[in-house]
């Protein structure tokens, strides 16, 4: 299951699909087209003319991504949030580790 940080990455800055399945769909007029998000796991599902001019598109999103998309607001409020998480990262990695000096037994 997707993470709250997953989902609202995707809220700031957009999903990561790759393709899972594609089909013709006579009945509909054309192909069935659907993507996974990498990160949060969302599908899109889109109906594709022969031509590929999209016909209709639905999402099928995981149990919990409305609850990310209330946390702080606006698609703004998310990419601060990732901006600012991303930056707490970067400054952890280039933080040098602590020195501990160790004491010899009996020395003072």
């Amino acid at each position: 299951m997707a993470t709250s940080e997953e989902m609202r990455t995707c809220r700031a800055i957009g999903h990561a699909w790759y393709p899972i399945d594609a089909s013709r769909k006579p009945k509909l007029g054309g192909y069935l087209e659907s993507v996974r998000c990498d990160r949060c796991t969302t599908v899109r599902n889109r109906i594709l003319s022969r031509t590929g001019l999209i016909i209709s598109r639905d999402y099928d999103y995981p149990f919990g991504y409305s609850d990310a998309e209330t946390i702080s607001g606006t698609r703004a409020d998310h990419r601060a949030w990732l901006l600012k998480e991303l930056l707490l990262q970067a400054k952890e990695q280039t933080e040098p580790a602590p020195v501990v000096k160790l004491r010899r037994k009996g020395v003072s």
